[in-house]
Order: structure tokens, then sequence, then C-alpha cells
């Protein structure tokens, strides 16, 4: 079952140490048909070298190499590059299973799914574990049930790397049609996800195949201050607000609350990094406004607490905690 060409791909940056065994993960695929497109963003280490070595000896990669400008700028070039009917992704420290595009493919084409999602397995140098214990098949046609599992961390998620997505999901007569927000940084992945259930059908998701291998690394970085970076997370919070009121969604996480209190410790990044940009203060102005007492609402005394405080005092609360806590 070769048919359908499907288009990986991986972007790549700094990842010198664990490179090659990703890839290698993905040439031994035993659904052949694939094209693997590597762009390296801008890696100062090894990694170039090695998408080299791999693109002279497998003619089925495509190696793009541009300047840095971030994962989400990587994968929209790869997108623009993409000729399969399918597309997955994969990122450039984790391993695949030899068979996960093998079975995403067979998946989609039983159920005649515009997205199939498989389960993963979390693993470092010591250990691995099973992301759930779950077994039942998930077919989902329904909107509001797609985007409450996509909301959920006990189903498939809003990560791109464990689902198959069929190509007329993104394109239209080979225009891409959906694409990665350049501007955001933190759960880029899950508002393209959600943008991409705007046209979807059907979603599959078979937790008992666990093909996707999560490398959680030991040397990953863990920020104590807060930038810029967090606050372009605001765009994706509203987004997520806007599905889960259209959709009547009960969400895991008090998405009100994290926009709430994400837009009051804005004021003291804005102060910190000395950002001049009218649109972030109006959006941060109109969230203080109208996001007070919807932050409050179902959450502990705690989160209160952190609220009125983030309210009178957003510069100095946020101040005393940037070297101690993440937004």
């Amino acid at each position: 079952m070769n048919d359908e060409k499907i288009s990986i791909i991986i972007p790549v940056y700094n990842v010198e140490n664990y490179l090659e065994d990703c890839l290698n993960s993905v040439i031994n695929q035993t659904y052949t048909n694939i094209e693997i497109i590597i762009i390296n963003d801008g890696s100062t280490d090894n990694s170039k070298k090695i998408c080299k070595d791999f693109e002279r000896k497998d003619k089925r990669i495509i190696f793009i190499d541009d300047s840095n400008h971030g994962v989400s700028h990587a994968r929209n070039i790869g997108l623009g590059k993409a000729t399969g009917n399918y597309i997955a992704f994969v990122d450039s420290d984790d391993l695949i299973d030899k068979k996960m595009i093998e079975i995403l493919y067979k998946d989609a084409i039983k159920y005649k799914a515009d997205i199939t999602a498989c389960d993963y397995i979390i693993f470092n140098n010591n250990s691995k574990f099973s992301h759930n214990q779950l077994s039942d098949i998930y077919v989902l046609t329904e909107k509001k049930e797609m985007y409450s599992k996509l909301f959920s961390k006990q189903y498939y998620g809003g990560y791109l790397w464990n689902k198959l997505i069929k190509r007329e999901c993104l394109f239209d007569n080979n225009n891409l049609k959906i694409k990665f927000n350049e501007k955001i940084k933190i759960e880029e992945d899950t508002l393209f996800i959600s943008n991409i259930i705007r046209n979807t059908k059907k979603i599959v998701y078979i937790p008992s195949e666990r093909l996707y291998y999560y490398r959680n690394r030991d040397n990953s970085a863990v920020r104590f201050n807060y930038s810029m970076k967090d606050l372009s997370k605001l765009l994706s919070l509203k987004e997520f607000i806007q599905i889960k009121n259209q959709f009547d969604i009960k969400t895991e996480s008090k998405l009100e609350y994290e926009y709430y209190t994400l837009a009051r410790q804005g004021k003291y990044i804005i102060k910190k990094e000395n950002i001049n940009n009218r649109e972030l203060k109006e959006l941060i102005d109109i969230i203080s406004r109208k996001y007070f007492f919807k932050a409050m609402n179902g959450v502990g005394l705690k989160e209160k607490i952190k609220v009125i405080l983030l309210a009178f005092f957003p510069i100095r609360y946020s101040k005393i905690n940037d070297k101690r806590k993440n937004i």
C-alpha cells in the first residue's frame, strides 16, 4: 500500500545530538512513497552537515537551508514545498515507529478520515512511558467533540507530530490556505490544528497505536523570566476562548484566567523590554477591562488573589515573580 505520496516536514535547529536517529527513523518507514522535507532553521551546530549527508544518500529528501526565523516559518516553507496527498510533521529530536506512516495512512483510508492521530511514548535516556492507557477508537464527526479532545491532554491534543493530515484540509487547488502564524511562539501548533479542524469532516484517534516517541530532553532550557515570546500566547488564547464559547466546550485549563493574568503581566514585559507596540498595548488594555471577573470565575483562592494583585500591582507583582516562575 504505497499509492499516495505523503510529505513529512521536519524543521531543524541545533539538534546535532539527536538528528541522525530522527532521520533514520523517518527514512526507514515501511511506507516508502514519502517525500521528506527538511528545513534547517539557521542551525549553528553540526545539524546542517548531517542534513546534507542524509540528502545525498536518500533521493526522497528535499533539503532547504534557511536563516533563523523560527519553527513556524520553517514549517510554512515546508508546506509550500509539499506535494503529498497527506502531510505529517516530525520534530527533529524525536523518533517515529517504522510503521507509523503506514498505519496512519491505512487508518485514513479505512475510516475516510481527514486527520488520523496515534498516541505517543515519552522517553529520555533513562526511562519511557506511554502518554495514556486508552484503548477505544474515537471516530469524531462533530466539531464540538473534535475541539474538546483538542484541548484535552488525555486525548490527541494540539500536537502536530502524532497526526496525518489530508492535503485538502490545508490546500485549495494547490494554494495553501492555512499557515502557521509566525508571530505566535507558544502553542502555535495547537492554533494551527484548531484552524484545520474548521475544514475537517472526520478525525480518527487510535490511542492503542503508540507510534511517536517524544524525547523529554533533560537539558532543555527552563525559562524563569518573562519575555515578549510569552505575550505571543495572547493571540492563541484569544482564538481558543472564541472556540470554547462558540462550541460551549469545557476545557481543563482556565483560559480566561490565563488570558487575563498574562495580559496584566504584559504590562511588566512591555516596560522591561521597552516595547513600543500600539496594537499589543491596546489588546492588553481591552483584556484588562473585560476579563477581570471572567478570570475570577471557577478558580481557587490562590488564583483569585493573583488576579487581584495583578489588577492593582501588575508591574510590581510580575517583577517579584520574574525570576521565580514562568507565566
